[in-house]
């Protein structure tokens, strides 16, 4: 089972660099030390692990995708992570073998968050906001 985590990592971020409305973004393996946004970035979230039959058996795991943007001016940020991870979301439930590396997934909890940063008290100087998609893979294999 070398290489099975890593591979539906890395197909989730081929499938959304491929959507044309995401393909502009930076996309990542994991998370990036960069400050240039907005990105996304896939990581792996583990689960359970079941025996079906004596040869068989099922993952059941969870991988996030966060989507990062700033901005300097209001409403910008936060709609705009908004904007992706609902692309994300309709991209990934129309693919749901993920091009058949996976059994079967499904997108199962969506949450953000937005942060004011400011280098003097009370003074926000941007405001920077995220986004999460967890999905759910059911690995399968004898």
């Amino acid at each position: 089972m070398t290489g099975k985590l890593e591979q539906v990592t890395q197909k989730i971020i081929d499938i959304l660099k491929a959507d044309s409305e995401l393909s502009s973004i930076q996309f990542f393996f994991g998370p990036p030390l960069t400050r240039k946004t907005p990105f996304i970035y896939v990581s792996w979230m583990g689960g359970p692990v079941s025996q079906v039959t004596i040869k068989t058996q099922r993952w059941r795991h969870r991988w996030q995708i966060i989507v990062v943007d700033s901005s300097k001016t209001d409403d910008v940020a936060e709609k705009s992570v908004m904007e992706k991870i609902q692309r994300i979301y309709e991209v990934l439930k129309g693919n749901f073998t993920l091009d058949g590396v996976v059994a079967d997934s499904r997108p199962v909890e969506m949450v953000g968050e937005t942060v004011t940063i400011g280098t003097e008290w009370a003074k926000p100087t941007m405001i920077l906001a995220g986004a999460r998609l967890v999905l759910e893979c059911d690995l399968e294999w004898v």
